[in-house]
């Protein structure tokens, strides 16, 4: 294959369609539109009409008419003439050069194209990851430093892309940040699928840094990496620091009296200071009442101010609920058993797992069923149901009490809201284990909801995302066949 005769195939007869063309109009000088042109090269009348207008600019493929009316002939200008004969004459000796020609070109363009966008998309990653405020920080299974954006190097101190293929420990080698790289380095080989760590820097300004930090997958469980996102959280440490000391002073000097009130109760119930008749004992079990009141409200406080502040779920973990909830229907036998009320398990063995904090994740199911029986009467019932729906688990707390009137139910998660209703006026209670109840779900990614009759009882349902592994789910240990517990 000459020189001509190739710089025609790469610049003129480039795909298969336009040979096809150049070779059946040089063969058959008539004139024709793209639709009969389409039947006798057996070709699409579309890809003819985008490919054939660049023979007509190059002076091989005369058109008459335009758009859809469009015809065209063999008719090529006195310069091109003597290339299109020798073309034409080059692929009848050789058609299979000519073949393995333009389909090596097919290839390379195709080729080239995937590069543009590999880089297209490169692009485009560099600059969500420039213009992101957060930090985020990418390395490899052997801890080796894959990529890292412009905020995650100022809030560290690094300098250009010096640390890109080294090891993160031979790049972070400062006090405060140590701990970091070794959790950076033990989240692969740790039973934790994902660690919140947070960070106070004072080099070479004070800086406080939540880290998140999570595995990076394959579609068969294998850990390839670690993604760690930074957030600068100084500004909001400093104002939750401020509104902790607060909390944390009033409980103090509410505390400080209240434990003195208490310890006095005791010696005077105990009779440390003289007999006590019947009348005298009554208002001071009253007195003990509230003291325990006051109490339960201040430690409320302060764990709904350690929730804001994200104080309360730091380390997630693979969690079996069907245990958890097992366990946690347990504790409250003997509180149902005294007040005759039937207390009902209905838990599928082989539950999804979960991603959450155990001890979070007892307390919102803890508070929910606690509250179902406070607010249930006598010969009630209460039942814990849990099923997975696909993507997420769901469990519901149900009871047979006097239900949540229809215009409380939009305020039942509100702080300190109470539903005033005569027959729980007898029941201690701050108002405040809904709502953190509702910040320790929605801290999980999940969601909570409340349905309610008067009358008839209520039923809270709480869904988190379950966890896939490519092990499939846990085994936990054998539970007892759902059964009644109480009467």
């Amino acid at each position: 294959m000459d020189e001509d005769i190739q710089y025609f195939i790469e610049n003129v007869a480039d795909t298969f369609v336009k040979k096809d063309l150049i070779v059946f109009l040089h063969d058959n000088p008539s004139i024709d539109d793209c639709k009969g042109l389409a039947v006798r090269i057996n070709r699409d009348a579309e890809q003819i009409a985008s490919e054939i207008q660049s023979l007509v600019a190059a002076g091989i493929v005369r058109q008459g008419g335009q758009g859809a009316e469009a015809v065209y002939w063999y008719n090529p200008s006195p310069e091109q003439r003597e290339i299109v004969e020798r073309f034409v004459r080059y692929y009848r000796e050789h058609p299979a050069a000519v073949e393995d020609e333009l389909l090596r070109r097919q290839v390379e363009q195709a080729r080239r194209a995937g590069l543009r966008e590999v880089q297209r998309e490169r692009t485009k990653t560099k600059a969500i990851l420039t213009s992101m405020a957060d930090g985020v920080l990418v390395t490899d299974s052997e801890g080796a430093v894959v990529l890292y954006n412009p905020p995650f190097a100022l809030m560290l101190g690094l300098e250009g892309e010096d640390c890109l293929g080294r090891k993160l420990r031979d790049c972070i080698t400062s006090g405060p940040l140590l701990r970091l790289v070794e959790r950076i380095e033990q989240l692969p080989h740790s039973p934790y699928t994902m660690v919140a760590e947070e960070l106070e820097l004072t080099q070479p300004k004070r800086i406080v840094l939540k880290a998140h930090i999570s595995p990076v997958r394959e579609d068969n469980g294998d850990i390839i990496g670690v993604v760690t996102v930074l957030r600068d959280i100084t500004e909001i440490r400093d104002k939750d620091r401020e509104r902790m000391d607060f909390i944390y002073m009033v409980s103090h000097e509410l505390r400080s009296p209240l434990t003195s009130i208490k310890g006095f109760l005791v010696s005077l119930l105990r009779g440390v200071f003289g007999e006590l008749t019947r009348e005298q004992v009554e208002p001071l079990k009253i007195i003990e009442d509230q003291s325990n009141r006051l109490l339960s409200l201040i430690n409320d406080l302060l764990d709904l101010a350690r929730l804001d502040i994200g104080q309360r779920v730091q380390q997630m973990e693979l969690v079996q609920l069907q245990e958890l909830l097992w366990g946690t229907v347990k504790m409250f036998e003997a509180q149902a058993r005294e007040k005759n009320i039937a207390l009902h398990l209905d838990v599928p063995y082989h539950l999804p797992a979960i991603e959450a904090d155990p001890d979070n994740m007892e307390h919102v199911f803890v508070n929910l069923i606690s509250n179902a029986i406070k607010y249930t009467l006598p010969n009630g019932k209460v039942t814990v149901r849990a099923e997975s729906t696909g993507s997420h688990v769901r469990v519901s707390v149900s009871d047979t009490g006097i239900g949540i009137p229809e215009e409380s139910l939009p305020r039942i998660f509100d702080r300190f809201y109470r539903v005033k209703d005569p027959r729980t006026r007898d029941v201690m209670g701050t108002g405040l284990g809904l709502a953190i109840v509702k910040n320790i779900v929605e801290a999980h990614l999940g969601v909570i909801e409340v349905t309610s009759r008067v009358g008839e009882g209520t039923t809270f349902t709480v869904t988190l995302p379950q966890r896939h592994t490519s092990g499939g789910p846990l085994s936990p240990p054998p539970l007892p066949e759902p059964e009644a517990i109480g009467a």
